[in-house]
């Protein structure tokens, strides 16, 4: 094979698994944000900036509890592969 067609497969390749990220990242965002949108939903009649306050901190921790289960998965999928 040319250097070419090596640089163009490795850089298709770097461009899938960027991609596949984005699209995990989009995945585990939107659990966030439908946890903001419940939360906002129960708590608005009672007050605005308490809703506002309250679901942006359960955006955060759904997001961030999301994101470090994947990882702790994903980890844990691998360490097991390796172990075959």
């Amino acid at each position: 094979m040319t250097e070419y067609v090596l640089r163009f497969i490795l850089g298709r390749r770097r461009g899938q698994q960027a991609a596949a990220l984005d699209a995990a990242g989009a995945g585990l965002g939107s659990f966030g944000l439908a946890a903001f949108a419940a939360t906002f939903y129960a708590l608005v009649a009672t007050s605005v900036m308490g809703a506002f306050t309250a679901a942006i901190l359960i955006w955060a921790v759904v997001s961030v509890s999301a994101w470090w289960l994947r990882r702790k998965l994903r980890i844990t999928s691998h360490t097991m592969r390796d172990k075959r």
